[in-house]
């Protein structure tokens, strides 16, 4: 359901699209799934509809790739065009205006992002899916203050045997315990690395702004953080000035680095424990480490193979 007043008119994107009709500062909630008027048309459904109703759903919803299902607006927004440069992005069930649109400008998403819109009122109601330079990436969906959280984590709890199973596939998984992993599901799975991070993990699974974080910022947590394998390494693309080009174990850090992270409290509970037994001033095994080193590509969070 539309949120602002905005109708279909001429586009200049693609004949008919959704125009503003009023001043729409950023920040503001353009739509939010409303249960019981928009629709939601699960995939083994769409078979049942005659041919006019079916290809009425493919042109005007959006499919919901994680669900399977096709969400349909029962306003204008169906007539919402593509933009790789949206003025609109997913924050939860809402798409929110990500820089000002003024009267008779298109209203436009990138129609790749949303598949992280999340119509089922989850706690991941303040983040989105969006390009970045390394592909994909998350950002944030409002202005975070520092120790506010963000979102929690989802996805099915497996062992060490069922990630390496999954090949590239666990590149999207989180690890929570020595032989434990959470297998990411969207939009956390879209997380990069920074060695300069603005979120970091606490209780496992719950990401917390290190710092304030504005609205568009892509949020980024340090992979070291939680993982200890003896075996996992990556080639770092960050960019940032403090980047450690491979990034590794907890317990590879250098140790100033290790206080800082463990003083922050954004360090996993079983390494916490690791280094309480090890102590944090174990000298670094990244340079005899046995472990494939990987290169971080569009969509790796914490990747542990």
């Amino acid at each position: 359901m539309l949120l602002v007043n905005a109708k279909a008119g001429p586009s200049s994107v693609h004949r008919t699209g959704l125009i503003a009709q009023e001043f729409i500062p950023k920040g503001t909630k353009v739509w939010r799934f409303m249960p019981g008027f928009d629709v939601l048309i699960p995939e083994t459904e769409l078979k049942g509809l005659s041919a006019e109703s079916r290809t009425q759903v493919i042109y005007y919803a959006y499919f919901h790739l994680a669900t399977r299902t096709f969400v349909l607006s029962s306003d204008d927004d169906r007539f919402t065009n593509h933009s790789n440069n949206p003025n609109t992005r997913p924050a939860g069930d809402c798409t929110v205006a990500v820089r000002d649109i003024h009267p008779g400008e298109d209203i436009t998403n990138d129609y790749g992002e949303l598949a992280s819109l999340n119509f089922s009122q989850s706690n991941n109601h303040s983040v989105y899916m969006g390009g970045c330079d390394l592909g994909s990436g998350l950002f944030a969906g409002r202005d975070f203050r520092q120790g506010e959280m963000l979102f929690r984590f989802g996805g099915a709890i497996i062992c060490n045997a069922e990630s390496i199973a999954q090949g590239d596939g666990a590149n999207n998984h989180l690890q929570i315990g020595p032989t434990t992993y959470l297998a990411v599901e969207p939009p956390g799975v879209f997380t990069n690395h920074s060695c300069d991070p603005n979120v970091g993990i606490r209780y496992d699974v719950q990401v917390y702004a290190l710092r304030d974080i504005r609205l568009g910022e892509e949020v980024r947590f340090d992979y070291s953080t939680t993982t200890s394998e003896r075996r996992w390494t990556m080639h770092c693309r960050c960019g940032s000035p403090s980047c450690r080009g491979i990034i590794g174990d907890f317990h590879d850090l250098p140790e100033k680095l290790q206080q800082h992270y463990l003083a922050l409290g954004i360090v996993q509970a079983f390494i916490v424990q690791e280094a309480e037994l090890a102590g944090v001033s174990r000298p670094s095994v990244l340079s005899t480490s046995s472990g494939v080193t990987r290169s971080m590509n569009n969509n790796e969070t914490a990747a542990r193979k």
